[in-house]
């Protein structure tokens, strides 16, 4: 029962999540415009936000963790790997 319950609120959280995803991809767009980088750049951008998320998570260790910035940091990540997606289908990368 409680995995079926998990399930469902996993599932409801699909849709503002990837709202949230929307948003900071639309922010980088207004910050950095357009970007073009082959893989290996975009590997390494990639790299860099992931490295933040892994921040959050060993600051967390040594005071409390901040919740709000390991999200930010989470959603970084995943807007940067939706722009990688998106070179790729424009046939960009």
């Amino acid at each position: 029962m409680l995995a079926e319950i998990q399930y469902e609120q996993a599932l409801h959280g699909i849709d503002p999540t990837l709202a949230a995803v929307k948003r900071k991809r639309e922010e980088q767009l207004e910050k950095w415009g357009t970007q073009d980088h082959d893989p290996e750049m975009w590997y390494a951008i990639l790299g860099e936000e992931f490295g933040e998320v892994g921040k959050e998570i060993a600051e967390g260790r040594i005071k409390p963790f901040d919740k709000a910035k390991y999200r930010k940091e989470c959603l970084h990540t995943a807007a940067v790997a939706l722009a990688m997606v998106q070179c790729v289908d424009d046939g960009i990368a």
